[in-house]
């Protein structure tokens, strides 16, 4: 089986939050964001094993509960959304964490090393 390099966070995840302070509070929330998802988004074993890649643009808000609320995915490959929408909202951040009540975008890139 080929080897498969996941590029979720490291690569290319991009974090953006509406109405937060520039500086350090941004990169707080990206930081605690990314630490979170990273630990619960690793490329799918299903795709692995049938060799399907494709990159998930997802948007979706923090609720004030601290909840990831996907408000929606875009991509090739619904298996990969379903996949990333599912583990996004198993992700429960602290209520006092800064990035709650913001909007947020990501990317994943889910690809096979060749």
């Amino acid at each position: 089986m080929k080897a498969v390099k996941f590029f979720a966070a490291a690569l290319i995840l991009v974090v953006l939050a509406s109405n937060v302070k520039a500086g350090d509070d941004t990169k707080a929330v990206k930081s605690q964001l990314t630490q979170k998802v990273t630990e619960m988004v690793k490329f799918p074993e299903f795709a692995q094993e049938n060799l399907l890649e494709g990159f998930v643009y997802v948007e979706f808000k923090v609720s004030e509960e601290g909840k990831i609320e996907v408000v929606r995915t875009n991509t090739l490959e619904p298996e990969l959304a379903n996949y990333v929408k599912e583990k996004l909202q198993q992700i429960v951040l602290d209520s006092n964490d800064i990035a709650t009540g913001k909007t947020h975008y990501m990317k994943f890139d889910f690809r096979l090393e060749k």
